[in-house]
């Protein structure tokens, strides 16, 4: 195992969010659909890369230029409190 591999947290898949965001996104232009809703927790970024604002923001942009119409990214907890 890679260096970079053993920072993630056990279990995990590396860039999930990735590939969820990347099949909804294909199936918002079937539908029309102008937003897309990520639940993603910011405060688990330090072990899960695509849980970053800077991902998300990256995310967005791709996928207005992968889009005829382009959508926005919606976090509806952009940066929620755990207790």
């Amino acid at each position: 195992m890679t260096p970079s591999a053993r920072a993630f947290p056990s279990p995990t898949c590396p860039a999930r969010n990735t590939i969820f965001l990347s099949y909804a996104l294909g199936w918002a232009e079937v539908l029309d659909a102008q937003d897309l809703f990520l639940g993603v927790n910011a405060l688990d970024y330090s072990g899960y890369p695509d849980c970053r604002p800077e991902f998300v923001e990256a995310f967005e942009r791709l996928a207005n230029l992968a889009t005829k119409a382009g959508v926005e990214g919606q976090e509806p907890i952009p940066h929620p409190h755990r207790r």
